[in-house]
């Protein structure tokens, strides 16, 4: 017990705190380790890696950021960022919705405008060229969360968004693999 209430003691010098000395004293039957992803082993703020066009930049960036302006989503406010990084003139949206868990649609320059992901453009027939559904496949690959742009059902440009992983992240999984626990990552991404 004496090594319970010190384990505990300098766990809470740490930001470590437990329930009850009882809960530090069943971690040492857990043989399994599972981290969430977003702010955990990634920084939690995203950026937009990679853009790819199939027109006109600085208009495609304009709509996009016009609809991604009115979105509530964490993908959303990196995108936003990146749009002004490249000094865009924001075109307005109108009847903005969100589709839940895989996009947005709005009204921009009497057109339909689409960003989300490839399964959204697919459900809404969009046609998707070769270079959507390599640039989607290779940024997934990359660990990306690949937001593509349609506009009037055709696809026009896709954003690679990405979250920094942590320095320390490798070295603690490592660690707690060495010492043979499974680990496991929990992530919203697709």
């Amino acid at each position: 017990p004496t090594a319970i209430v010190v384990g505990c003691g300098i766990a809470a010098k740490h930001g470590i705190h437990f329930k009850s000395a009882e809960s530090l004293q069943e971690l040492s039957e857990v043989n399994t380790v599972v981290f969430d992803k977003t702010g955990t082993l990634t920084t939690g703020k995203t950026k937009v890696q990679k853009f790819i066009s199939s027109g006109n930049t600085d208009i495609l960036l304009g709509i996009a950021l016009g609809l991604e302006n009115l979105s509530e989503h964490y993908l959303a406010t990196a995108i936003v960022d990146y749009c002004k990084s490249q000094h865009i003139a924001e075109i307005s949206t109108s009847k903005f919705e969100s589709i839940q868990g895989k996009g947005i649609k709005g009204i921009s320059q009497d057109q339909t405008v689409l960003m989300g992901t490839i399964q959204l453009l697919k459900e809404q027939n969009i046609l998707l060229s070769k270079t959507a559904k390599t640039q989607d496949k290779r940024g997934q690959n990359q660990g990306a969360n690949v937001v593509h742009l349609a506009i009037d059902q055709e696809w026009k440009a896709c954003f690679w968004v990405t979250d920094t992983i942590k320095n320390e992240s490798k070295s603690v999984i490592d660690a707690l693999q060495k010492k043979h626990y499974e680990t496991w990552m929990i992530t919203g991404d697709r």
